[in-house]
């Protein structure tokens, strides 16, 4: 896929945007796919789908240090600030507009993230979510 869009991006870059914005259409389609079955298993049987939430924090910490490493480490997977040295200058306020941007889309992706993982924990267990090569796959391609 990458070579494929490094050649389409070689011979037109509207072609390039066409096919990144399928693919994140897509994307979105699919984890909200996953998050409706999610919420069709809370509503079907809540005492079995909630199950998996009892003791979710047990093995945790509540590190500071460690708290801040995660946000950091989310922060630095979003691709978001990679582009937006590209588009300064041509966001006509972009002092006014690139904050919002930014801030808007890391807490849709957080909120997306959420009620995805939540969406797994309703149908799986820890240990077979842990196993499961479908939850792996969307984890894979999202990071």
């Amino acid at each position: 896929m990458i070579m494929l869009q490094t050649a389409l991006n070689c011979l037109t870059i509207k072609g390039t945007l066409i096919i990144n914005n399928c693919c994140t259409v897509a994307k979105i389609t699919a984890m909200f796919g996953i998050i409706g079955l999610g919420i069709y298993a809370l509503i079907d049987d809540v005492d079995k789908a909630t199950i998996s939430y009892k003791n979710s924090f047990s093995n945790t910490t509540g590190d500071p240090g460690a708290i801040a490493r995660a946000f950091y480490s989310a922060l630095f997977a979003y691709q978001g600030w990679n582009y937006l040295n590209f588009i300064v200058e041509e966001v006509k306020n972009p002092v006014k507009t690139l904050p919002r941007a930014v801030l808007l889309s890391s807490f849709a992706i957080i909120f997306v993230y959420l009620l995805v993982n939540m969406a797994f924990y309703t149908g799986l267990s820890p240990a077979k979510l842990a196993g499961s090569k479908a939850a792996t796959i969307v984890c894979l391609f999202n990071f």
